[in-house]
């Protein structure tokens, strides 16, 4: 009997573990994840920048002569070209300087032909004066050429005796006779010269003398007085043209400074600033180590510069290296770069922020992974490494550069083997993984 109840407690015993067995849960499935190979590739590395853009070009636009801004015309803020019209003040005041100082001139260039016709006046008296002559030298003269042709006259008397004698040949008779003649024609014409001829003074002679000196200043004077009153005239229009204010270049001007009605003085009313932004310069800071090894390296203008705008858009155009600056600012010990970007468009606008990325270096057959298959191990980087059969490890990596698309494993990782990038919360060292 107590063996039967003994068998019947057995049974019900291995009932209820068969029982107990059927309502245990089946042990949770292996997490799911999402796993990238390490690959080896060449990359390029880069190097990014906060830049400020700024203006190639940048000028205040001011008046040059005082003036009523009557108007201006031009959009706010749009295109204009250069040498378009901009402002026009009020160009009454200096249209009546113009026509005075044109008067003034024209006042002068009278003066100027009167002093020359007195000159050329003066100029004929003094002549007339020259060829007077003193009497004294004029009877000299006569006295000296009646008295050659006395004596040869007498030449000719004696001759005559001689060859009535037979003492000489007639032909030196007619020599004299030839000699006597030219003698009495030289005594004609100094007579005749006498008669035509005004005995004059030597005071006269240094009165028109006096006067053309006088004519002469006259006239250096009056050409004086042209030239400053074309000059008068020079200034008189160039001071109208400044009424009309002009774009100095091609840009975008900003908004006005001041309204049509208002009194503009030269040189301090701020009337609108224009920019020109096509190209666009970007300017950068970057330490002096890092100055000193592109410059021992490959150099500023060795390749080109990417610019990624302020909501992280990626400018289109590439730019170009234009310069360093001269110096370091000793406070930050950085110094300046800049590069220019096309900008066509006007997209880019001064005062704007980027960042301007340029090459680094270029490292051949690097280890990539993607960046968000980092983790860490107490502040080292790490990530999960799936090995063949599936289960997890946890491995520390030594890294190297950021990449865009990727970062960089200098040590710790081979490549081919397998890293988590999605499911890391889920994951754990030496746990199985469903590989996705």
């Amino acid at each position: 009997m107590k063996k039967s109840y003994l068998i019947l407690i057995l049974l019900l015993l291995g009932g209820c573990a068969k029982e107990q067995a059927k309502q245990a849960p089946a042990p949770p499935p292996p997490p799911e994840v999402t796993v990238e190979a390490a690959r080896r590739e060449d990359v390029s590395v880069f190097d990014s920048y906060t830049s400020e853009l700024k203006a190639n070009e940048v000028a205040e636009v001011r008046a040059r002569v005082e003036g009523t801004l009557l108007d201006y015309s031009f959009r706010e803020g749009s295109l204009v070209q250069q040498g378009q019209v901009l402002f026009q003040l009020d160009p009454e005041p200096y249209q009546a300087a113009l026509s005075a100082a044109r008067g003034q001139l024209s006042q002068a260039e009278g003066r100027l032909a009167q002093a020359q016709g007195s000159l050329a006046q003066a100029k004929a008296e003094l002549e007339r004066a020259r060829t007077q002559v003193n009497m004294q030298q004029v009877t000299a003269e006569v006295a000296r050429s009646k008295s050659a042709w006395d004596a040869a006259q007498r030449e000719v008397d004696r001759y005559q005796a001689l060859v009535d004698q037979g003492a000489v040949p007639k032909q030196r008779y007619d020599q004299a006779v030839d000699t006597r003649d030219l003698a009495r024609a030289d005594y004609e014409a100094v007579r005749a010269r006498l008669q035509n001829t005004k005995v004059g003074d030597q005071a006269d002679v240094g009165v028109a003398k006096a006067n053309v000196e006088s004519a002469q200043a006259g006239v250096v004077s009056a050409q004086a007085a042209i030239k400053s009153a074309r000059a008068e005239v020079e200034k008189a229009q160039l001071n109208l043209s400044y009424t009309t204010i002009r774009a100095p270049f091609t840009g975008i001007i900003g908004t006005l400074g001041v309204d049509p009605g208002s009194l503009v003085m030269p040189g301090q009313t701020r009337l609108a600033t224009l920019s020109n932004s096509d190209p666009i310069y970007a300017d950068f800071a970057i330490s002096e180590a890092e100055y000193l090894r592109l410059s021992r390296n490959q150099g500023f203008d060795g390749s080109p510069f990417h610019l990624e705008l302020a909501d992280g858009s990626k400018y289109d155009e590439a730019g170009r290296f234009v310069l360093v600056d001269r110096s370091l600012n000793q406070g930050t010990g950085t110094i300046t770069v800049r590069a220019k970007f096309s900008n066509p468009d006007l997209l880019l606008r001064p005062g704007g922020f980027g960042r301007v990325t340029m090459l680094k270096e270029k490292v051949p057959s690097a280890i990539v992974i993607p960046q968000k298959a980092l983790t860490n191990i107490q502040s080292l980087d790490a990530v999960f490494v799936v090995k063949p059969d599936n289960t997890v490890e946890q491995r520390q990596i030594e890294l190297g550069a950021r990449l865009q698309d990727g970062i960089v494993v200098e040590k710790g990782l081979e490549p081919g083997e397998r890293v988590v990038v999605d499911g890391l919360q889920k994951v754990r060292p030496g746990m199985a993984v469903q590989v996705l």
